[in-house]
C-alpha cells in the first residue's frame, strides 16, 4: 500500500497472474476483522483499491490479500 504510514487514505496495488476469486480484508492487531475491501472474481491484470480509514483509530492493521492459491498479509500503519 502507498503511503504507509497513512492518514486516512491509502491505496493497495496488486497484480493477478491468473483470474479468480479474491478477498482483501483489513484485520486489527487483535485479529479482529474490521473491513472487507474486496470479495469478488477478478480477471488477470493490475488493480488498485483505496481504503478511507477516516472512521478508524490510529494503530497497526494488517491487509490480507487472499486468492485461490495464496495468502499475503502486510502490516499497515494508520497515523492520525
Amino acid at each position: 500500500n502507498y503511503p504507509n504510514p497513512f492518514n486516512p487514505i491509502t491505496t493497495f496495488s496488486f497484480s493477478l497472474e491468473n483470474a479468480g476469486y479474491m478477498k482483501l480484508n483489513i484485520i486489527n492487531v487483535s485479529g479482529e476483522h474490521v473491513k472487507e475491501l474486496l470479495s469478488e472474481y477478478k480477471p488477470t491484470g493490475n488493480f488498485q483499491i483505496n481504503w478511507d480509514a477516516n472512521n478508524m483509530g490510529s494503530g497497526i492493521y494488517f491487509a490480507v490479500l487472499e486468492t485461490q492459491n495464496s495468502l499475503v498479509a502486510k502490516k499497515i500503519i494508520l497515523l492520525k
